[in-house]
C-alpha cells in the first residue's frame, strides 16, 4: 500500500496545522495573563543620617530619606584647630550595634575659647549684677515703686495743704481768724512737709543716695552682658551633634565618615530594569521578591526612577519598593530577585514578549546585571 501522502494531502494537512495554529493564536488572544517584569534587587534603609568631615574642622551632618529621594536634614559644623570632637555614646565601636532615637546628643564639639569665653562673661555679668544691686541698695523693685508712690502722695498732700496754709496766714494777718485757727493750719502744713521730707528720705535710702542716671547705665550694662551671655550659650549649644533619626548607629564607613545611623523599621527594594522596559512599571504596582536568607519579601512600588543607569551588561533604570521590617529580618545590603506585576494582559502579549527576549531581539530581566555592577555605572 501506498504510504506516501499525495499532494493534495498533504496541502489538507498543511492548511489543518495553520488553522490550528491561528486557533491557537485567537484563543491566547483572549486567555487573561498578568504581565509581569523582573530583575535583581538590593535593599537599603529607608533613611540614612550621616556625619562626615569633609576638610579638617568642617562636619557635615546630612539625612536623607532614600523612599522619597528627599533631603531632610542638613548642616555643616565649622570650627576652629583648638576644637576636638568627643562622641557621646560610652562603649560604641566599630561593628557594634547600637539604636538611637531622635534628638539624641551623638557627639559634641569641646572648644576650648568658647568655654574660656563663657566662663569670663558670666564673671562680668556676676560684677555688672552686684554693682547694681549696691546702686540700688539690694532693695526689691517693688520696695522703690511703692516708696516713688509714697512720694507722689506726700507732694500731693503738701500741696493740698499750701493753699489753706496761705489763705490762713492771710486771715490771720488781716485779724479776721483767730491766733488758734493760724497755728492750726501752720501745723498741718509742717507736718505735710515732714512727711513728704520722709519719703524722699525713705526713697533715698533704698537707692543708696544714687542718681537715676548712674541706674539706669547700671542696669543697661547688665542688659547687654546678658545678651552676650545667651549669644555664647547658644554657640556652645549649636556644638552639639544630635541624630535627626531613630536608627541604628555604626561608627566609620566610607571615606571621612565618622559616625552614621540607618532607619530600618521599613525598606526600601532597589528594582534594576533594563531600559526598554520602563514603560511597564508605574507607581502602585505590587512587586514580589525572593531575598536568600531572608525569604520571600511583597510590597509596593513608591517610585520609578527613569534615569539611565549605565552598566557594563546595558542601560537600566530603577524601580524603588517599599517593604515592611518590624522584626528587623531584613539588612542592609541584601540581595535578590524582584518581579513587578504590571497588571492585567493576555497569554498571547506574554508569549510574543518571551519569544523576543528568547531571540535577543528585546532584553530579558536582569540576569547580566547584579547591584555591584550597577554601582560602578552612573547617571
Amino acid at each position: 500500500m501506498n504510504t506516501v501522502p499525495e499532494p493534495r494531502q498533504l496541502g489538507r494537512l498543511w492548511l489543518l496545522l495553520l488553522l490550528g495554529l491561528v486557533l491557537v493564536v485567537v484563543l491566547c488572544a483572549f486567555v487573561p495573563a498578568e504581565s509581569k517584569v523582573g530583575g535583581a534587587c538590593v535593599l537599603e534603609p529607608s533613611a540614612r543620617w550621616t556625619l562626615a568631615e569633609i576638610r579638617p574642622g568642617s562636619f557635615e551632618s546630612r539625612a536623607v530619606d532614600l523612599a522619597a529621594d528627599r533631603m531632610i536634614h542638613y548642616r555643616l559644623y565649622q570650627f576652629d584647630r583648638s576644637s576636638f570632637m568627643d562622641l557621646q555614646l560610652p562603649g560604641l565601636h566599630e561593628d557594634d550595634v547600637v539604636f538611637g532615637e531622635e534628638g539624641q546628643v551623638v557627639a559634641r564639639i569641646s572648644d576650648s575659647s568658647l568655654e574660656l569665653a563663657l566662663a569670663e562673661k558670666k564673671r562680668e555679668l556676676n560684677e555688672a549684677r552686684a554693682v547694681l544691686a549696691s546702686l540700688m541698695g539690694a532693695a526689691k523693685a517693688e520696695e522703690i515703686d511703692r516708696a516713688e508712690v509714697n512720694r507722689s502722695l506726700a507732694e500731693a498732700e503738701l500741696e493740698t495743704c499750701r493753699e489753706r496754709y496761705r489763705r490762713q496766714q492771710s486771715l490771720f494777718e488781716d485779724g479776721i481768724t483767730s491766733r488758734d485757727d493760724w497755728e492750726e493750719a501752720r501745723g498741718d502744713y509742717r507736718v505735710k512737709q515732714l512727711n513728704l521730707e520722709l519719703a524722699e528720705a525713705e526713697l533715698m535710702v533704698l537707692t543708696t543716695g544714687a542718681r537715676p542716671e548712674e541706674i539706669a547705665t547700671a542696669r543697661v550694662a547688665v542688659q547687654g552682658l546678658e545678651n552676650e551671655l545667651a549669644a555664647l550659650e547658644s554657640m556652645n549649644e549649636a556644638q552639639e551633634i544630635r541624630c535627626p533619626v531613630s536608627g541604628r548607629l555604626s561608627l566609620g564607613g566610607e571615606t571621612g565618615m565618622i559616625m552614621s545611623a540607618a532607619v530600618l523599621d521599613s525598606m526600601v527594594v532597589r528594582i534594576l530594569l533594563p531600559q526598554q522596559l520602563g514603560a511597564f512599571p508605574q507607581v502602585g504596582q505590587t512587586y514580589h521578591a525572593h531575598v536568600p536568607g531572608a525569604g520571600e519579601v511583597e510590597g509596593r512600588v513608591i517610585r520609578v526612577d527613569r534615569r539611565a543607569l549605565q552598566t557594563g551588561a546595558g542601560t537600566y533604570l530603577t524601580v524603588l519598593g517599599l517593604a515592611d521590617n518590624p522584626h528587623g529580618i531584613l539588612e542592609e545590603g541584601m540581595q535578590g530577585r524582584a518581579e513587578i506585576r504590571c497588571g492585567k494582559s493576555n497569554l498571547l502579549q506574554c508569549l510574543a514578549g518571551d519569544l523576543l527576549r528568547g531571540l535577543g531581539l528585546a532584553e530579558g530581566p536582569a540576569d547580566a546585571v547584579t547591584p555591584e555592577s550597577a554601582g560602578e555605572g552612573g547617571h
